[in-house]
């Protein structure tokens, strides 16, 4: 069954990536529209969106794609080449690391 959910829950206008986490969250990549500062990273675990408005500060306002590696860090990637890793409490830029 299909579920729609109006971006004023706490969803993007434009979701650009779904993922689904181990422990069954599903994460939402959004773009970021001209004009506006939607966009970015949210999670719904069933019951509630909760966004994530820590990427904007590492720049991060497209999610484009995500992946969980085997230790449960959660990888997002995004306009521009930014590279993004989650450990459940702490996001750590790795785009620069990418161009060295």
């Amino acid at each position: 069954a299909f579920t729609h959910f109006p971006s004023k829950d706490g969803t993007f206008e434009r979701v650009t990536s779904i993922f689904q986490d181990q422990a069954g969250r599903i994460w939402l990549g959004g773009d970021i529209r001209f004009g506006t500062d939607k966009g970015g990273l949210a999670f719904y675990d069933g019951k509630i969106f909760a966004n994530f408005p820590q990427v904007y500060d590492l720049g991060m306002y497209s999610v484009w794609a995500a992946t969980e590696d085997s230790d449960g860090n959660l990888w997002f990637g995004g306009r521009g080449g930014k590279l993004v890793r989650y450990d459940g409490k702490t996001f750590t830029d790795f785009s620069d690391a990418l161009r060295d």
